[in-house]
């Protein structure tokens, strides 16, 4: 066992920091530059929606600590979590503006310059982990420069899903550490091997920096190329569970199975907003090809489409759109980034009168019932992989768009599985 700190507790920190307390045993402070997570740590407030939150909740013994100083005297490893967030224009539920940026680093640059100061002031040596997402350069450009002869810089990004944070950390396909040091990079080593045992990728802090990016925008890339093959089966009579099932037997030269399936657009609160930051970069860079701005316009662009058959069935109906899941996940009251705003946001740009409700997001208690608002006739789009909705009973009259294929047919309800022929 070591002792151990987390600078940042937010979505990720929060959970990282227990789980290297519950899991990996050892003896874990904390710092956040608000109270929320040491009232989530006292019971006083609601914990996030996460997978094991109870279990983690009742074991772990974090230590809060009350200042980065405070931090940096207790241990000689600091991880930080702190956020790099993007502008609200870029987190996907809305068309991405032609201008792009880069994330926001302040809060991050902050964060690494208390600590080194820290570390400096008390004459200590320390290893600082940043584990936040940026883009390839951030560390040299920004973070490197604060550093005092005392401190190591290490850049190992978390590769985890919310909703699922601590088992992606406890079962990761590996783990990302980018250093200067090899001592620092085996010190950080150490302290995942508590928690694993998958692979570790030793690498240079630049090419971990455009691992974690190019991580997550390959999963938007698959994604955009299965709804493209959903969109190509619906205009040909194909079957677009068909082609990408057969395409996912291919682990050898193509790919695995998770995300190559036709529905609606990726979505969360890194992925969209990943895309768009490594636009900005490709641009910056004067790359000769911005696949990333393509993958951004492909998935407004097929969330046109989408919006286009609802339109339409608007126009012959003379009903509204309902817009079943405003969540990204399935089976989650995560909504951020999600492609069900982007719909929803396209639809009432046009005027078509358009509704969006989700079991897990909203309280649909008494009147407000998710049966009942399916039994009302409407043009139904389903934005959200949720179970319950194939078990819904639809109004008689109403059109149930389902880019996902999962909805039966049912008497005098027109059900139109997008890109699926049965």
């Amino acid at each position: 066992m070591s002792k151990v700190a987390v600078c940042g507790l937010g979505k990720l920190g929060l959970i990282f920091a227990m789980v290297l307390d519950v899991y990996g045993k050892h003896e874990v402070y904390g710092y956040d530059v608000t109270t929320r997570p040491a009232g989530i740590l006292a019971g006083r407030v609601e914990p996030p929606a996460e997978a094991d939150m109870d279990h983690l909740l009742k074991q772990n013994k974090v230590s809060m600590v009350d200042s980065p100083e405070a931090l940096v005297a207790s241990v000689d490893k600091v991880f930080v979590a702190v956020q790099t967030p993007h502008a609200g224009i870029y987190d996907g539920t809305v068309p991405v503006p032609d201008t792009t940026a880069d994330f926001e680093y302040g809060y991050l640059v902050s964060a690494v310059r208390q600590l080194s100061r820290a570390a400096d002031r008390q004459h200590k040596e320390i290893t600082i982990a940043v584990i936040s997402t940026v883009l390839p350069g951030t560390c040299d450009r920004l973070l490197r420069p604060l550093l005092t002869p005392s401190v190591s810089l290490v850049y190992t990004p978390s590769l985890i899903s919310l909703g699922r944070v601590a088992d992606d950390l406890l079962n990761p396909e590996f783990t990302i550490i980018g250093a200067d040091s090899s001592d620092a990079a085996y010190e950080v080593s150490r302290i995942y091997a508590s928690l694993h045992q998958q692979p570790f990728q030793m690498m240079s802090i630049p090419s971990a920096e455009l691992t974690k990016v190019a991580y997550n925008t390959y999963t938007s890339m698959k994604i955009v190329f299965a709804n493209t093959m959903l969109e190509m089966a619906e205009k040909t009579g194909a079957d677009c569970d068909a082609v990408t099932d057969t395409l996912s037997m291919a682990t050898t030269n193509l790919m695995s199975r998770k995300y190559l399936k036709g529905g609606i657009g990726g979505g969360g609160y890194c992925h969209p907003r990943d895309v768009v930051a490594m636009s900005h970069l490709a641009k910056k860079l004067d790359l000769s090809a911005d696949l990333f701005g393509f993958l951004a316009r492909a998935r407004e662009a097929q969330s046109s489409w989408l919006a286009s058959l609802a339109v339409d069935y608007v126009n012959l109906t003379g009903m509204g759109v309902t817009i079943l899941g405003s969540a990204y996940k399935p089976e989650s009251s995560l909504a951020g980034g999600s492609a069900a705003a982007l719909l929803f946001h396209q639809i009432s740009r046009v005027g078509a009168p358009v509704y969006m409700v989700d079991p897990y997001v909203d309280d649909l208690s008494g009147e407000n019932s998710l049966n009942k608002i399916a039994r009302s006739p409407s043009v139904f789009v389903i934005g959200c992989d949720h179970q319950v909705f194939p078990s819904l009973r639809f109004g008689h009259g109403s059109v149930v768009i389902d880019p996902f294929g999962r909805i039966p047919d049912q008497e005098g309800v027109t059900v139109v599985r997008l890109g699926r022929k049965l």
